[in-house]
């Protein structure tokens, strides 16, 4: 999502390297997923460098510019549908199996989405000449669920729990901890993802 705070470490370098290899072997759509804040943008804008590195192309996707909700109106809609409305429901999966499927069929043009958190603007734009990249990598909580309806090649999953992520959160400005209606949908996320977890072909430690 635009306006996001990005924080590559060397430890981000250290998962993508791990995850590298899989690219051998004809898997073109990729996912890579987990709870917030196991740094899975940084770990996809890594591999995105060192496929580069290889002359391999890639387009990015990120799962938080597909919320049927606008960034600064999701609190609002949570609190007033309940968490149990929180999670894959709020994805607009629609749209990104679209991506998926246009991309697979080696489209010269993909129709994307990007959303500006700041200023609470949708984006439409075209991705050209789409039929010449080598591979999708799309990253969010939620990756996992597309793997579970058997439309990735490979999901990886960066594994840890939200004690351990908690320190990169706040990093990215992603938490208050005074904020108790975050500390739910931050749990309420995570247990979504850890049952998605069984769909991964690949388990990356925090």
């Amino acid at each position: 999502m635009i306006g996001d705070i990005i924080l590559i470490k060397p430890r981000d370098y250290k998962k993508a390297k791990s995850i590298l290899p899989i690219f051998k072997n004809g898997n073109r759509v990729i996912g890579i997923g987990g709870i917030s804040g196991v740094s899975k943008t940084e770990t996809a804008m890594c591999l995105q460098q060192l496929l580069h590195i290889k002359n391999r192309s890639t387009l990015l996707i990120n799962m938080d510019d597909y919320y049927f909700s606008n960034f600064m109106d999701r609190n609002r809609i949570r609190k007033k549908n309940g968490l149990k409305t929180v999670g894959i429901k709020e994805i607009d999966w629609k749209q990104i199996k679209k991506i998926i499927k246009d991309f697979k069929n080696r489209k010269e043009s993909i129709n994307l989405q990007m959303i500006n958190k700041y200023t609470n603007s949708f984006f439409e734009c075209i991705a050209f000449n789409t039929d010449k990249v080598d591979y999708l990598i799309i990253e969010g909580l939620f990756v996992g669920h597309l793997k579970k309806l058997g439309i990735l090649n490979y999901y990886v999953h960066l594994d840890g729990n939200i004690e351990q992520t908690s320190k990169f959160r706040k990093e990215r400005m992603k938490e208050n901890e005074n904020n108790e209606f975050r500390k739910k949908i931050v749990q309420r996320e995570a247990n979504i993802v850890v049952q998605l977890k069984k769909y991964a072909d690949m388990l990356v430690e925090f």
